[in-house]
C-alpha cells in the first residue's frame, strides 16, 4: 500500500490522487488478531508542503469479528476518512503522522491504524442478539436449553421476590 510522492514533492501545493484496492490477511491488535472479509479499498489526495506529505481521503474495508454475546463470528463493515501527514526522516515519538524514506508513503501503519481505532467497541453480531446460557453454554438464538437457569427464567421475574416474601414472612420475630 504505497504510492510515491516523488512528482508531489518536486512541485508543492499540487494535488494528486490515488486509490487501490488490496487484499490484507489480519491485522494484530492488543492481542487479538481482526481478520479481512475482503480487500481494503482506499482513495484520496496527496499533496506536499515544506517537505512534509499530506493525505486525505477514505478507506472501506470488511472485517471478521466475534460476537460479544454469542461467539459467533461477523462481518464489519469499517468507512473511515482520514487526514494524515507524513514527515521525512526516521520515526520521531515527538511528532504526530507518519515517516517516509525517499518519495515512497506506506500506507500500510496508517489503514491499519484507521481500521483498529474505528472497530465497534460493543461487537454484536445483530442489536438484540440474546447470547448464551452462562450455565450450559447454548446459544440462546438457537432456543432455549432446559437447563435449571432456563426454567427458572421460564417462571417469570417475580417468582423469586414470591419466595423471599414467604420466607420473610414465614420468619418469626424472636
Amino acid at each position: 500500500m504505497r504510492i510515491d510522492a516523488g512528482a508531489a514533492l518536486k512541485t508543492p501545493g499540487t494535488e494528486h490522487e490515488f486509490s487501490f484496492s488490496r487484499p490484507w490477511r489480519t491485522i494484530d491488535f492488543a492481542g487479538e488478531s481482526i481478520e479481512a472479509a475482503g480487500p481494503v479499498t482506499v482513495k484520496g489526495t496527496y499533496t506536499a508542503r515544506s517537505g512534509n506529505v499530506f493525505v486525505r481521503g477514505s478507506l472501506g474495508a470488511v472485517v471478521r469479528l466475534a460476537c460479544g454475546r454469542c461467539l459467533r463470528a461477523y462481518d464489519q463493515r469499517i468507512s473511515v476518512t482520514f487526514d494524515e501527514e507524513y514527515y521525512p526522516g526516521p520515526e520521531n515519538g515527538d511528532r504526530d503522522g507518519y515517516p517516509f524514506e525517499g518519495s515512497l508513503i506506506d500506507l500500510k501503519e496508517m489503514v491499519e491504524n484507521n481500521i483498529v481505532m474505528h472497530l465497534p467497541a460493543k461487537r454484536l453480531c445483530r442489536e438484540d442478539c440474546p447470547g448464551l446460557c452462562p450455565d450450559c453454554g447454548q446459544d440462546f438464538s438457537q432456543g432455549p436449553c432446559g437447563c435449571r437457569r432456563d426454567k427458572q427464567e421460564n417462571d417469570g421475574f417475580c417468582s423469586g421476590l414470591e419466595k423471599l416474601k414467604a420466607l420473610l414472612e414465614d420468619d418469626e420475630e424472636v
